[in-house]
């Protein structure tokens, strides 16, 4: 292969535009979203199949909250090609914590300290998944 074509070919493989993080995001997000709410379908099932269903909600709630961020940073490095796992996973853990945090704000209610502190784990969750998302298998290489 002449030297052009090569420097070509890895030019070509290494570009990608600087809004695809954002588009990825975005989609990984709404994608996030939906997960997060079949799993609170699912542990809301689960929760209601015991005597008790209000002992548990505040664990499995975190439970699901947790579980939602990893596959959150999954989804997100796997759509951006499996490629910059920690910035991926901290841009997915913003916004999900931005997604939680915004709604408690406009509540009635408002947001306690406590309630802040437990959504902190949400970064290194996103960052986790994106981490494990972004390993690749082996191949075997065929003779």
């Amino acid at each position: 292969m002449p030297h052009k074509q090569k420097k070509a070919a890895r030019r070509s493989h290494a570009t990608t535009p600087r809004w695809a993080l954002h588009r990825c995001t975005l989609l990984a997000l709404a994608v996030t979203v939906v997960m997060g709410l079949l799993l609170l379908l699912f542990f809301s099932l689960v929760l209601l199949s015991t005597n008790d269903p209000g002992r548990f909600v505040g664990g499995a709630g975190l439970a699901a909250l947790l579980l939602t961020a990893m596959i959150g940073g999954t989804v997100c490095v796997r759509l951006y090609g499996r490629r910059s796992p920690v910035l991926c996973g901290l841009v997915m853990g913003v916004c999900l914590v931005v997604a939680v945090t915004l709604p408690a704000l406009f509540s009635p209610g408002g947001t306690h300290a406590a309630a802040m502190l437990l959504r902190m784990p949400v970064l290194p969750c996103a960052l986790l998944g994106a981490c494990v998302g972004a390993k690749q298998k082996k191949r075997r290489r065929r003779r």
